[in-house]
């Protein structure tokens, strides 16, 4: 594959991309290789209505091999490494094929947030509230961390 060939999908996913208060993307002013995202929390959980900047890091063989995306605002979530922002996600690892897009992976980890799973977590704490049915508890704790790090709804990539 040559090298133009990650310029032009990511010129063509540019081109594609409307944003939404649910989610956009924006490529970095000095490198088509490194993007920004925006997700909203999905709705009906406690991630609502905040907002969730990510960091899109692209290869220089995308489409082939998949972005690193971590999430720069930090939340409560047992498939996020709550330091790191590193994202348990199979689509970004072994289950990434070529025909995935940044906008797609984005709607991804956005529903991920509504569908954690604590059997493979990156974030201990809040994986053991889910396995010992604190349901409650570890809300609270999203709500928390919503309320101090992540910004209500709206905005755009930084």
């Amino acid at each position: 594959m040559s090298s133009a060939s990650p310029t032009r999908r990511l010129l063509t996913e540019l081109k594609n991309h409307t944003p939404t208060p649910e989610l956009a993307l924006q490529p970095s002013p000095t490198s088509l290789l490194s993007w920004t995202g925006l997700i909203t929390g999905p709705p009906s959980t406690p991630f609502a209505p905040f907002s969730y900047h990510l960091s899109i890091s692209i290869p220089s063989d995308y489409p082939i091999n998949p972005p690193k995306i971590t999430f720069l605002t930090p939340v409560f979530h047992p498939n996020v490494d709550a330091k790191t922002g590193e994202i348990c996600l199979d689509l970004l690892k072994d289950r990434w094929t070529a025909v995935l897009t940044l906008e797609g992976c984005l709607e991804a980890i956005r529903r991920l947030l509504g569908e954690p799973g604590p059997d493979s977590p990156l974030n201990i704490e809040a994986a053991k509230l889910l396995r010992c049915g604190e349901i409650r508890g570890y809300e609270g704790v999203v709500r928390a961390w919503g309320r101090i790090y992540a910004s209500s709804r709206g905005g755009s990539p930084q």
